[in-house]
This record gives C-alpha cells, structure tokens and sequence, in this order.
C-alpha cells in the first residue's frame, strides 16, 4: 500500500482535523457552526452549491477555504467535492444548522489520536422539541482515506465505504463515541423540517427506482413521506424496507408513527413493540406506545409506557404529557398538573401537552385556566380536533354558548364525534 494512503496503527505526533460542510443560502446560521469548531479545526473547508445571500462572504469572513460546486440534486457528490479539497488526517462533518457542543472538544481531540480508527459514528442531538427521536448517531468522523466517500443522493453517507475497509482490514476500527456531540438545530421552527422532507422526496423517488433494495433509502423516502402526510406512501415504502431489513429500530419506529396517525392503533403498537425489542432504550417508541394505551383507557399500562421512556430521558416531553394525562385520567389532578407543566416548561411548542393541560384544568373546575390552555393549544395547531372539541366543552361549561357552538362545529368538521347531548345542549345556542 503506498505510503500517501492511511494505515491502521499510522498517525502522525500530532493530527489534524479538516471541517468540511456544504452550503446554501446558510448566512444567518453559519458563523454559530463554524465558531462551534474554531478550537479544533485544522481547516475549514466550505463547499457552496449556489447561494443567493451573503453566505459566501460570511464563510470567508470567518476564515474558511470556499469552493463552488454546481448542484446536480445528488447530495452524496456535493459532500465528495468537499472532502476532496481536505488535507488533514481526520474530516469532520458538519451542517450549517448544527454545531459542535463545547463539551465535545476535549473528547474530539482525543478520538483523532486513535490510530486504528477508521470511523466514529457521534451523536446527534435534534433538541427537546423535536417530536421524532431527539439524539440519533451518524458517521461524521473519520479518517481522510481515498476509499472513503459518501453514498446516496439525499441522506448521504460514509457508511458503507468505512465498513468496506473495515471488511478488506480487520485492524481498523469503527467505534460510537458518544462523547462527541453535534446540536441540530433544522427541526426548530415552523414547516423547516416539512420544507427539508419537500426538497428531498424527488432525489429519492428517482433513486429508490433505480436501486429498489437499498433499505436505508427506502426508510428514509418513507419517512418523508409520513412527515408530508403522505400515509399510504409512507407506509408501502417502509414496510418494504422493513421487507430488507426487519430489525431497524428507527423503520420500525416510523411506520408505527405513521398507523398512529390514520388511526391504526393495534398494527402500530406492534411496530413500537418490535423498535423496543431490537433497542431497549429506544424511549420515544416507550412514549408513542404509551400514546397509544392512553387512546385505549388502558391507564396503568400507559404510565408504565410513559415512566419507562423517562427513565431513559426524562427530558422527554411527550413522554411526560402522556404521563400527565394518565396520571389525571386516574383522579391524581395535581401530579397530572405539575406533570404537564414541567413537559410544556421543555417544550413549549408541543400542543398536545397544552390540550392535556387544559383537560387537568377542566376536571379541577379551574375553567379559565383551561380555556386558557386550549387556546394555547390551538394558536400552535389551529387544526387539533381534540382540542376543538375539549375546547367547545369548557366554554360550554363556562356560560360562552356562542363561542362554544363555533368551536364544536370546527370539532365536527375536522372528523370528531361529538357526544348527541351535548349537540342537544348546544341547539337552544345556535343563531
């Protein structure tokens, strides 16, 4: 093997590190990642591929080594131009919407000292917001290798070549260094992660045509799918993933997302029940299968749904707001209050947790308070039947009869069957 190629147990005394990243109209959220890396970054490599603003100016600016790349809708090329500029031992992966976690550093310099190490998969962090799984692991870092390139147009990635040289070179190592830690920051805000699924979907229609047995792309396009409520799609593409690859916690995970949402509520139990069986501390799938015995009256079983995924981050909050709602369902309002509370203090955003705040509220006879809640509720998801339909109830309850008439006419119009007495209690109301 010549020389200018890596060799497991081969570094130099002192290795460096090349940041590579490709842009596009990325100028607001840039200087915070490559600032992020600034304490251990060799070099930065910047790969645009046609911004409209100041990106570029702002990327040099903060020092890194621009290159132009003319987009052709495949993502893994765009990344191979990048690393292609690199020079340094080690490549860093990074996003303009992620960065570094300052922890990380020390941990980061330590992992590029390793010098049978090929590849190390580090941790995502999506943030307490994210209603999918907030942390997940991605190969980001590794040795700067000729064999080593992405694949994929959309949803790219190193993995395949590293475990080819892993395959050909037993002395080299892949490792998960959960130390290292980026902050993802393209879930937050509305419709991003929407626009980011819109943008995609055509790349990997097109790919999954011509290769119909790549499992992680067909997950991922399912997945897309389910995020722009496109159901039926979703759930033909990833169950044929889960045809390739039966035990991907994350498919299986996603397809039971997706049969929650149409209603599905058996079949997509069994599919949180099989995420859980291949990883253990998979707690959104706890959460979500939670959800679901709540749905069902089945309250012991959802707290101890619920209590499991805060076991493995008790930072969840849809985990807490299922737990909350079990918790009122079982007469004990005030932990079911201050159990809401603490779900909404971490996630704000999230509307169900406001709408089960609301119904805690209501069954406390606090009615202003709760109608307070629901209108919380529904200035985050105007389109929330429940909440609607809760809604209408507590206005009822509450002597607004007009008000409550034109919340239960939106309930009905967005598919929830209300209770015929109450229709009878509001008929005197209507104009």
């Amino acid at each position: 093997m010549s020389k200018s190629i890596p060799e497991p147990n081969n570094l130099p005394e002192n290795p460096k590190l090349s940041v590579c990243m490709i842009v596009r109209d990325e100028e607001k959220t840039l200087p915070r990642c490559l600032k992020s890396v600034e304490p251990v970054a060799n070099e930065l490599i910047v790969v645009d591929t046609g911004s409209k603003d100041n990106t570029v100016l702002v990327a040099n600016d903060l020092g890194a080594k621009v290159f132009h790349f003319e987009w052709c809708d495949d993502f893994a090329a765009a990344r191979n131009e990048s690393i292609k500029h690199a020079t340094s031992d080690w490549v860093l992966q990074i996003d303009a919407d992620e960065e570094l976690v300052g922890d990380s550093i020390p941990h980061l310099r330590q992992c590029i000292r390793e010098a049978n190490v090929i590849c190390y998969s580090i941790k995502c962090d999506n943030g307490p917001t994210y209603t999918g799984p907030r942390f997940g692991w991605f190969d980001r870092l590794f040795r700067r290798h000729p064999h080593i390139f992405y694949h994929g147009p959309y949803h790219e990635t190193v993995s395949q070549s590293a475990r080819d040289l892993i395959a050909a070179n037993s002395e080299w190592g892949y490792v998960s260094e959960p130390n290292v830690v980026l902050r993802h920051y393209g879930y937050e805000g509305s419709n991003i992660s929407k626009t980011k699924h819109e943008r995609g979907v055509a790349i990997m229609e097109s790919y999954v045509k011509a290769n119909p047995k790549d499992a992680y792309m067909l997950s991922q396009l399912g997945t897309a799918y389910s995020a722009l409520g496109r159901s039926d799609e979703a759930v033909e593409y990833l169950k044929k993933a889960l045809q390739i690859e039966p035990n991907c916690p994350t498919t299986n995970f996603t397809l039971g997302v997706t049969l929650q949402e149409v209603g599905s509520l058996k079949e997509a139990a069994a599919f949180y029940q099989k995420a859980i069986s291949v990883d253990s501390n998979f707690a959104e799938a706890y959460a979500s299968l939670g959800a679901i015995h709540l749905d069902q009256g089945m309250l012991d079983l959802a707290i101890s749904a619920s209590t499991k995924s805060l076991e493995i981050n008790p930072d969840l909050a849809l985990g807490l707001c299922n737990l909350g709602l079990a918790y009122v369902g079982k007469g004990l309002h005030a932990e079911g209050v201050a159990t809401l509370k603490k779900a909404i203090s971490i996630n704000p955003g999230l509307a169900e947790a406001h709408m089960n705040l609301g119904v805690a509220y209501t069954k406390q006879g606090r009615l202003e308070d709760a109608i307070i809640e629901y209108e919380k509720a529904l200035k985050i998801d105007p389109d929330y039947p429940r909440a609607h339909y809760n809604y209408a109830i507590t206005l009822f309850k509450n002597g607004s009869y007009e008000k409550a008439v034109e919340q239960c006419d939106k309930a009905v119009e967005l598919g929830v069957e209300v209770h015929p007495q109450f229709l009878e209690w509001l008929q005197p109301h209507r104009s």
